[in-house]
């Protein structure tokens, strides 16, 4: 009986210490990651970077059930957009669509490939899809984000729907319109943009110039 609690106990340790193991290796991946990133940045190198990714997606693959993976995917959606590896940043984000279904970051995902295809590839045929891709499954906003809004703007702008550009112009003046309003009866100025008591002022010296010397 006492062997087999020696032989237990031998077991326990191992796979306490073997957990340990993994637990202390994925920190130091994820360290060397950001390490290598941040030398990258710092010395504003494509290698690096690309280097960086590389170790993002060790991490990745041999810790697929970590809850840092979404970070890590993140990171390396980051890295690529900073190099305007703009196709390489769409499959980052279709990769975080398919692990997380129905989360906030597949919705995050979903959006930012439409936004992607759409501002930085100018590619209006597949933005069009992707955006239609996002409010078939995201009609509402939920997260008080205003995606699916401003989703469903883009998706009307580039189907010719109406001018964003325009509309956004006219919000804006709309604003400044009204600051330009509220100071002109807060200085009590006349139809020719001066004030009434610099007028009157005026006058006063016409009629009393100062004396000469």
């Amino acid at each position: 009986m006492k062997f087999f609690k020696v032989i237990i106990l031998i077991i326990l340790t191992v796979f306490y210490f073997s957990c340990g193991d993994k637990s202390v290796e994925k920190s130091d991946l994820l360290m060397s990651a950001k390490k290598m990133l941040d030398s990258a940045q710092a010395l504003n190198s494509k290698e690096l970077k690309l280097e960086a990714v590389e170790l993002y997606n060790e991490f990745i693959n041999k810790y697929p059930d970590s809850s840092k993976v979404i970070d890590a995917f993140y990171e390396i959606a980051r890295i690529y957009t900073d190099l305007n590896e703009y196709k390489e940043v769409i499959k980052v984000y279709e990769n975080i669509a398919k692990k997380y279904p129905n989360t906030k970051d597949e919705r995050n995902a979903l959006f930012m490939i439409a936004f992607t295809y759409d501002s930085s590839l100018r590619d209006t045929l597949n933005a069009i899809a992707a955006y239609k891709r996002f409010l078939e499954k995201y009609p509402k906003d939920t997260e008080g984000d205003r995606l699916s809004e401003s989703a469903d703007l883009m998706l009307k702008s580039l189907e010719g729907k109406f001018n964003l550009d325009e509309l956004l112009k006219e919000k804006d003046t709309k604003v400044t319109g009204g600051s330009e309003d509220s100071t002109k009866k807060g200085n009590s100025k006349d139809t020719t943009g001066n004030n009434k008591g610099d007028k009157k002022d005026a006058k006063d010296k016409k009629k009393n110039p100062p004396p000469s010397n």
